[in-house]
């Protein structure tokens, strides 16, 4: 008994002659950053609208906050809208400003620009010809004249064919209608309306 009251002793003041075993570790350092929210942009009120007007005229064509016009999924090609409403058309290279009472969007029809067409074989607008313009481009084609004879100008919704020799005007077009000089009806276009007789 003896040696466990000595070994008792001996443990208690080993134990209080050690330091308490106790860690402490430092505060750790911790940076939180708060980031401000994203703002959701505002979109102008023209291009809300819009993008409204689009919505409104059926579900093929949608105009998206990037200002691309798309068709189902796809951009549409050289159409924008920019941040404050105004729709453009790029045209032969260069930016043209639309009226979008101009614009018809129509879920059977496509798009319809009054003014401008979309050329297929290029893969661009451009311009659309008016009706006189094809009237004459029909005519020329017709009865064989060289372009390179003639000046064609289109003027007022009136397109006219001028001898590039002459200066007379060959053809007149209004929508339509045609008229023609009379040296000019009777040399060109008689000469290659008349079809030779056959011989027996």
């Amino acid at each position: 008994m003896k040696k466990s009251i000595l070994f008792f002793v001996v443990f208690i003041l080993t134990a209080c002659a050690s330091a308490p075993q106790v860690t402490v570790m430092a505060p750790s350092a911790m940076t939180v950053t708060l980031t401000p929210p994203i703002p959701t942009p505002t979109l102008h009120p023209e291009f809300a609208a819009l993008q409204q007007t689009i919505a409104d005229s059926g579900s093929r064509f949608t105009l998206g906050a990037d200002g691309l016009l798309y068709d189902g999924e796809t951009p549409i090609p050289g159409m924008t809208v920019t941040p404050d409403g105004t729709m453009t058309l790029t045209v032969n290279g260069e930016t043209v400003t639309l009226d979008p009472a101009d614009v018809d969007f129509d879920d059977e029809k496509g798009i319809t620009i009054d003014g401008y067409e979309w050329d297929e074989e290029a893969g661009a607008w451009v311009e659309a010809e008016s009706p006189a313009m094809q009237q004459t481009n029909t005519l020329l084609d017709q009865y064989h004249i060289d372009p390179e004879t003639v000046t064609v100008t289109e003027e007022g919704g009136a397109v006219n064919v001028v001898d590039n020799e002459t200066g007379t005007v060959l053809i007149r077009t209004i929508g339509e209608n045609s008229k023609f000089d009379l040296g000019f009806a009777v040399d060109t276009i008689a000469k290659n309306s008349c079809e030779p007789k056959p011989e027996f």
